[in-house]
């Protein structure tokens, strides 16, 4: 259909339209406005009254009913004041908002968030992550002052008029919104500007004025903007960028009738942090804000994530003080390496292949190095090279239908896994990571937070790093024993059809993993931390327990410190 075969006018006032949009103030709740008249009230005739709305803006009767004025207490003590319509005009203001929408957000561009169909606060804030993960590292963190308030209204209209081109009945539809326009100027002492914060079409009109200042920063491929209403950030991968970009919004902004808040816009960086939509940005971490931490921000980020993890999450300090992770991260890659060489040890110990033997002694000497690494990335590094010692190793310990060929050689293939034995390592591996990923979230840890692992929000650094001492005992020496023991066969596995790299399981092997894992870990083992023997399971927890215990201890506290389970020989 044509565009000029739609009158939007007729369709906001039709009987169904305004039924529709009924339906919504009804569910949304909500005061009464000026006129005194609860939703109970409207109820008991809605559909009388609904017929008299429309009628009424048809034939020009209509006027505004009185607006309600209400003071909302903000965060930092002043009052939001929220001008409240009617809800008779709430009804006919939800309807044009709802044939508007679909019109208009067409036209918006990709940098708004706020009031749109299918955004939402976490897109906007997994925007801002992301374009800092591809280098964006500057910030101008930004705020319009008094932006509702401050929306003049003859602009305001000359780009709704320009969106609407083409279609009928937008001269009354224009009227109409213009005497709203005023009614709540009126009331909010506001003369030919504001857009009442309490109306349902206010959101729309919100995103209108700004699209062109969206559409001008889109064209810059040097900065990268996030709107959400009047809360922007403007990101940019150099300092000198993030300047420029700083004085283009003040003077796009000041085109348009605005200013920016001179004590909430500033210019920093990801290193120092920065809050948005509720959200605390610090390196590669963002932190949700429990309300009343939002409410009494702290003037340095840092300081705050401190308190925030204190409490929350207190896993953070460990990533936050380097020499604290770094300690820890030589505990955890120490505990690996002695594991893999207990395992190693231990299936060794009647086949006496001098090839292990050879590989347990130099992986010895790479262990004995960690306690001298001077970084993490070295830690990583020294795990590296126990890793290529150990894998081969371990594969001269498969047997029968899986034993090597004379000079072959294991390889561990993960993405995709290449043969049988490394498809099977990989379940195994994720059947571990879930069990200590729940153990991990029951104890209150944040999953992101690691010391080996580098720390990222969505991640599960923290679930890696307690992984390490498992690794070996219950994923790897798992994996050589249901081969060994026949419970898988070759058999049951196949390369990917399609052409693709890598092979699948069948469903019986799938079982037989699992069923393996399953019995795996509901044996006994000596607990290091009691003695005693309890289940491989029971014995997981107790190492979150210590990981938690000493992430979580503060200066003076007396707190045993975490030391990664060690396998006998």
């Amino acid at each position: 259909m044509n565009a000029a075969a739609v009158n939007l006018f007729e369709q906001c006032t039709r009987l169904d339209a305004l039924d529709r949009a009924w339906a919504r103030v009804r569910a949304n709740g909500g005061c009464a406005g000026g006129d005194g008249v609860p939703i109970p009230k409207f109820q008991a005739q809605s559909a009388r009254r609904l017929i008299l709305l429309s009628r009424a803006i048809r034939t020009g009767r209509y006027r505004p009913a009185p607006i309600r004025l209400i003071g909302i207490p903000k965060p930092n003590g002043d009052l939001r004041q929220l001008a409240i319509p009617s809800i008779v005009d709430r009804v006919a203001q939800t309807a044009v908002a709802d044939v508007l929408t679909p019109i208009l957000d067409l036209q918006f561009a990709d940098e708004s968030f706020a009031y749109r169909p299918g955004r939402s606060v976490q897109q906007a804030v997994r925007r801002v992550s992301d374009l800092r993960a591809t280098g964006f590292d500057w910030v101008v963190d930004g705020d319009i002052e008094r932006y509702f308030d401050n929306v003049p209204h003859p602009p305001l209209i000359d780009k709704l008029e320009a969106a609407l081109e083409g279609h009928d009945g937008v001269a009354d539809l224009l009227d109409l919104i213009s005497r709203w326009l005023a009614a709540a100027a009126e009331a909010l002492d506001t003369p030919d500007c504001g857009l009442p914060q309490g109306s349902p079409l206010s959101p729309l009109l919100a995103n209108l004025y700004l699209d062109a200042i969206d559409d001008a920063f889109a064209a810059d491929r040097r900065v990268r903007l996030v709107r959400f209403a009047d809360d922007f950030v403007i990101l940019t991968r150099r300092p000198d960028d993030a300047a420029k970009a700083l004085e283009d919004m003040r003077q796009r902004l000041a085109q348009h009738g605005l200013v920016l808040h001179p004590e909430k816009t500033r210019i920093v960086d990801f290193d120092r942090g920065f809050r948005f939509l509720g959200h605390l940005f610090v390196r590669s971490m963002v932190l949700q804000q429990p309300r009343e931490q939002a409410a009494d921000a702290a003037a340095d980020p840092i300081a705050e994530l401190l308190r925030w993890t204190a409490s929350q999450d207190a896993a953070a300090q460990a990533g936050e003080e380097e020499r604290e992770r770094l300690e820890l991260a030589q505990l955890l890659v120490d505990g690996r390496i002695r594991n893999q060489r207990a395992l190693l040890h231990r299936l060794n110990r009647q086949r006496k292949r001098a090839e292990v033997t050879d590989a347990l002694r130099q992986m010895q000497w790479t262990r004995r190095k960690v306690p001298g690494a001077a970084d993490v990335p070295a830690c990583l590094g020294h795990e590296g090279e126990a890793g290529a010692l150990y894998w081969p190793a371990l594969g001269r310990m498969l047997e029968g239908a899986w034993a090597l060929p004379e000079g072959g050689r294991f390889v561990r293939s993960r993405r995709p896994p290449m043969d049988g034995v490394n498809l099977v390592l990989n379940y195994l591996a994720g059947l571990l990571t879930r069990d200590l990923g729940v153990l991990v979230l029951r104890r209150g840890l944040h999953p992101g937070f690691g010391a080996l692992h580098t720390a990222r929000d969505y991640g599960e650094a923290c679930v890696y790093d307690l992984i390490e001492a498992f690794r070996a005992p219950l994923a790897e020496g798992l994996a050589v024993y249901l081969c060994n023991s026949r419970q898988l066969r070759p058999d049951m596995f196949a390369a990917v059809e399609g052409g693709g790299n890598g092979v699948r399981v069948s469903p019986e092997g799938r079982t037989a993993i699992v069923r393996g894992y399953q019995r795996w870990v509901a044996r006994p083992v000596k607990s290091p931390e009691s003695g005693k023997r309890v289940t491989w399971r029971r014995l997981m927890e107790e190492q979150v327990n210590a990981y938690a215990r000493h992430v979580r201890q503060r200066d003076g506290e007396e707190t045993a410190a975490f030391r990664p389970y060690r396998m006998d020989y």
